[in-house]
């Protein structure tokens, strides 16, 4: 059996949720603009489709698609869920 190799270079999830809380601050990015498939719709699994997909004059939404293509789903899950958290203080 071979050993598990752990990418540590793989984006984490403190480094996703920064770009996708300004992703979603931005002018007409509040419900989460290109990522929204993933950020709203709890889709975990679609950031290949994501990337694919998005508008390509949206940089930020690249980068945080091309870290979400690195991650597992797991880790996307928390960072969104980070991500409403912070959302959700900022409003009380």
């Amino acid at each position: 059996m071979n050993p598990v190799r752990l990418n540590r270079d793989r984006p984490k999830v403190p480094d996703l949720v920064p770009l996708i809380l300004a992703v979603r601050s931005r002018p007409g990015g509040a419900v989460g603009c290109c990522l929204h498939v993933i950020t709203d719709d709890p889709n975990y699994d679609c950031a290949r489709w994501v990337l694919e997909n998005l508008d390509p004059a949206h940089a930020d939404c690249r980068e945080a698609a091309e870290m979400m293509v690195q991650m597992t789903e797991s880790q996307i899950a928390r960072a969104v869920r980070r991500v409403w958290e912070i959302e959700r203080s900022r409003r009380a």
